[in-house]
């Protein structure tokens, strides 16, 4: 039984996740390898979960919620399939599998590379490369000329939506003239455009606000941020300068999460409303 990942069938197990998405953390850690993907599509996690639990081994494999919007894997039970006399003593039958018993097997990671070989092979990945992490995955410039838009997994505690009539979206009732995006403002997002460094409430730069008037509403998060149709155009302008002042990597990747959902209500003659996600990061 290995009883600690064996640091080859790590490596490969990182190689296998790394061919679906960019990888914005992996961690080894004494009973669990934990990661986060950067902006994957929004049932990734759970085909990917699903797969894993498919996979036919005497370990049984789980893969939960972590820190930092990442998740976990680690190895939970071992299956003990019982050999019991039957009526003919020349012949033995198996337990049924509600019969079958399981071991805790926090320690076990002698399966963990024939999982990866088989999570390759189900997810038709043999012939995809290992994706890495760029700052073009982030950079507005490059999402500015978007004319094509997909929808990832990123979500925080202010929800993005594209509505046909800000005015009158209804967040409990949405109507097929609303979109909920799967990704949203973290809170570090957040306070980082409107209170970082060269932020649009930075104190040390007169006038801030009135060079970002679409922006500057913001701040107010005790009611719905609302963009109509008309303005979008201009919010991602906005957005655009603002990205090209900051100074940090977290408010260019929330400027660029507004530059994509702003150009995406552009394209279909929507507006966007920004809400509090009840659920937070």
């Amino acid at each position: 039984m290995g009883t600690t990942p064996d640091p080859n069938a790590v490596a490969r197990f990182r190689t296998i996740l790394a061919k679906m998405f960019p990888l914005e953390f992996f961690v080894v850690g004494d009973q669990e390898l934990c990661w986060r993907f950067f902006r994957p599509a929004p049932n990734s996690y759970r085909h990917l979960r699903q797969t894993i639990e498919s996979f036919s081994s005497n370990v049984f494999w789980s893969m939960s919620s972590g820190v930092d919007g990442g998740v976990c894997l680690r190895p939970t039970a071992i299956r003990e399939t019982l050999v019991v006399p039957s009526q003919n003593p020349s012949t033995s039958r198996l337990r049924s599998p509600s019969e079958i018993q399981l071991r805790e097997a926090s320690q076990d990671w002698s399966t963990l590379l024939h999982l990866s070989e088989y999570l390759e092979s189900e997810l038709r990945l043999t012939a995809s490369l290992p994706k890495t992490l760029s700052p073009d995955l982030w950079n507005p410039e490059v999402h500015k000329d978007l004319t094509e838009y997909a929808d990832f997994l990123d979500s925080g505690f202010q929800e993005i939506w594209l509505a046909e009539n800000p005015t009158t979206l209804n967040f409990r009732w949405p109507s097929t003239n609303s979109l909920l995006l799967s990704f949203g403002l973290t809170s570090r997002e957040w306070e980082s455009i409107v209170s970082g460094d060269r932020g649009i409430n930075d104190p040390s730069i007169d006038g801030r606000q009135r060079d970002f008037p679409l922006l500057s509403r913001l701040p107010n998060i005790t009611a719905p941020i609302k963009y109509q149709p008309d303005e979008v155009s201009e919010l991602r302008e906005e957005c655009l300068k603002a990205a090209s002042l900051a100074r940090d990597q977290i408010t260019v990747k929330g400027l660029d999460k507004l530059v994509i959902s702003s150009g995406w209500a552009k394209k279909i003659g929507y507006g966007l409303v920004l809400v509090e996600n009840e659920e937070g990061d």
